[in-house]
């Protein structure tokens, strides 16, 4: 049977609601015809109409591959992908598929509301499985910190590693912060506009608290984070607009600090849970010494806050004992109690510790320490 034979019969056949029959004859037609993409664009939607979701997504992928600028190929893959589950996948093919219809009122506006549709199920997504509220007092808004866990409806995938997260450290220091934030800062700093920078800041929680504090935040992390801080900093733009803070991102490769970032001086630096492992205590104190230590007369910042989240006594031990080798002094202290911060148990919470580390030189001279300051 000729190609034109096959589609014409597949097509009266999907007409008449017979889509399984329809389906196999577009597919017949693509074995003929195997560059045709109208085939496997009608065998896509016969299989929707059959709810073979998995398979009218692999027709629909083929259709857009053979011709990625033809509308109907788009539209199709985005819906077949949005029955898949596939939201944020789907968001996309329908934005491809909108820009295609420019010229097109009908499609035009059929593309409109089924981007609108999926797009308000992919914020839905993301507020119920990836987003946590932390309190930002200084504005009555709270602060959204957007994590990258492993997730087959989006892209914001687990594969950043535990950076991607926000862990219990993570949170209980970023609501000291929120709730201590402007009493830490009139107190402990010279300048109107503190300057901080957040070592390893990952989703970029605590940093992001200070910088809704009215402060100036600089953020900082391996290349392969610095998407997902820029995120949760444009999430939270308007608000760090409101209070006059600001936050910009920068890399930091541990063990080879950049030379522009050691050249700014900073007020603070505050990190959470960096030390979770042997492996990493050797790099931690490489950035610690190079923030901190003087070096040509000068030093980037005199002290760090550091929330800490005990898991080995040895590992502890380890961490503990490299600083005081490097010639730091290290105050440790509880952190007040903090309720849950999404699906962090308040157990978590109360198991961190606040570390305030200083050059030993400089550790009594000058500034308050911390415990001092919240007891004030």
């Amino acid at each position: 049977m000729e190609v034109s034979k096959l589609a014409a019969d597949a097509t009266q056949q999907a007409e008449a609601g017979h889509f399984r029959k329809a389906a196999q004859l577009f597919a017949k037609a693509s074995q003929k015809d195997p560059k045709n993409a109208k085939h496997h664009e009608a065998r896509a939607q016969c299989l929707m109409e059959l709810d073979d979701f998995q398979e009218a997504l692999r027709s629909a992928e083929a259709a857009v591959q053979l011709d990625p600028n033809w509308l109907p190929a788009k539209a199709t893959l985005g819906r077949a992908q949005l029955n898949m589950g596939q939201l944020q996948d789907a968001v996309m093919s329908l934005e491809d598929a909108l820009r295609l219809a420019e010229h097109d009122e009908e499609w035009r506006s059929e593309m409109q509301e089924e981007l609108e549709q999926a797009r308000n199920l992919l914020e839905i997504h993301w507020s119920e499985h990836h987003d946590v509220l932390l309190p930002s007092f200084r504005c009555g808004k709270p602060l959204q910190i957007r994590q990258a866990l492993d997730c087959r409806y989006c892209r914001m995938e687990g594969e950043l590693g535990p950076g991607g997260a926000l862990w219990a450290a993570g949170a209980s220091l970023a609501t000291l912060i929120s709730t201590e934030g402007p009493r830490m800062t009139s107190m402990d700093f010279h300048a109107p506009r503190p300057t901080v920078l957040e070592l390893g800041s990952g989703t970029g929680a605590a940093g992001l608290a200070f910088a809704a504090t009215g402060a100036k935040v600089l953020l900082t992390d391996r290349q392969s984070l610095l998407p997902l801080l820029r995120l949760n900093v444009g999430l939270n733009k308007d608000l760090l607009s409101t209070v006059g803070g600001a936050a910009d991102i920068g890399e930091f490769d541990w063990l080879s600090p950049p030379e522009e970032i050691l050249r700014q001086q900073f007020d603070l630096v505050i990190g959470a849970d960096l030390v979770y492992s042997f492996a990493a205590v050797e790099p931690f104190m490489a950035a610690v010494t190079a923030l901190l230590q003087e070096r040509d007369g000068k030093k980037v910042c005199g002290r760090m806050i550091y929330a800490h989240f005990p898991r080995f006594p040895d590992l502890d031990a380890a961490m503990q004992q490299a600083l005081s080798s490097a010639g730091f002094d290290v105050q440790v202290t509880a952190m007040p109690k903090a309720a849950e911060v999404g699906n962090i148990p308040e157990e978590a919470m109360s198991r961190v510790q606040l570390l305030e580390i200083r050059p030993q030189e400089t550790s009594m001279e000058t500034e308050p320490q911390v415990q001092q300051n919240r007891e004030s």
